[in-house]
């Protein structure tokens, strides 16, 4: 049995499904690419929740995929650029008076870009579905000259923080540690911050279906997740597995119930049935 770690692309996937020269059973990858593919044909096989621990709640379980691991979009800052206050929401991320230095943000290129944010410094959180591009990027507009860099690889805002280029960008929450673990004065805001999820799917056709369906089964119980939130820290979906995940490692989870309930959760099914148009007016204001 072969499995795929994550990215496993659109592109890989769709020929070889297409002439049945598959070379993966399982892949690691996301409730986008599950959907927008099934659109097109079929190229995953339905999921046997039978063999699925009942630790996974509703939301985890797709029709074509087992959402596994959670991470999460969050703000990122210098502790060393703001004297007696720190930032603890997008509001702030915008107050450039009250926090001032230059900020790093993602969605440049074909990813979609981090408005759920510009709208949370502008509505309250419960009002972002459906987006208000146009409100959305007003608010971009207030910041644009404060973004020195639009992120496209992890990697890039937490060098950037530890270089001093920044003192805040979003970041991906796992990211985050190896900083700190580093000496670098940094902290994660988890307020605020966006809740996104990644999958297993086992490809239409695969050679070993029903291994791959029993591997998908043992890697979403309890201690196999738990043991996968103490090699990175990205949280996880088997709520069971709490139990077996110490409280110093759980806290630097998304999945962690304290972080868990100060943040939003990313739509992707809005994301992708109007990504492609937003992202389009997205890069043109980028431009302007």
């Amino acid at each position: 049995m072969k499995v795929r770690v994550f990215p496993a692309s659109t592109a890989k996937i769709k020929p070889m499904v297409d002439t049945g020269n598959i070379e993966w059973d399982v892949i690691h990858t996301g409730r986008t690419t599950i959907a927008r593919l099934m659109k097109t044909g079929d190229y995953f096989e339905t999921i046997d929740y039978s063999l699925i621990d009942d630790g996974v709640p509703k939301e985890h379980r797709l029709e074509y995929g087992v959402e596994m691991q959670i991470w999460a979009q969050v703000m990122a800052y210098r502790t060393d650029a703001f004297k007696g206050v720190a930032p603890a929401s997008w509001v702030d991320f915008w107050d450039t008076e009250k926090f001032p230095g230059d900020r790093a943000m993602f969605g440049i290129g074909d990813v979609p870009p981090e408005m759920e944010f510009a709208l949370i410094a502008a509505v309250p959180a419960d009002k972002i579905y459906p987006i208000d591009v146009d409100k959305a990027l007003a608010s971009y507009d207030k910041i644009k000259k404060n973004v020195v860099k639009w992120w496209q690889t992890g990697a890039q805002p937490t060098q950037m923080l530890s270089d001093r280029e920044v003192t805040m960008t979003t970041v991906w929450n796992a990211r985050m540690l190896t900083l700190q673990e580093q000496g670098v004065p940094a902290a994660i805001c988890w307020n605020q911050g966006m809740l996104n999820a990644d999958a297993w799917a086992i490809l239409k056709g695969a050679k070993n279906k029903t291994n791959a369906m029993k591997f998908v089964a043992f890697a979403t119980m309890p201690i196999p997740q738990a043991r996968f939130a103490l090699s990175i820290p990205y949280g996880i979906t088997n709520e069971g597995a709490n139990k077996y995940i110490p409280p110093q490692r759980l806290a630097l989870l998304p999945s962690a119930p304290e972080n868990k309930k100060q943040m939003i959760t990313h739509n992707v099914d809005w994301w992708i049935e109007n990504g492609d148009r937003i992202q389009a007016k997205f890069n043109k204001w980028l431009l302007g």
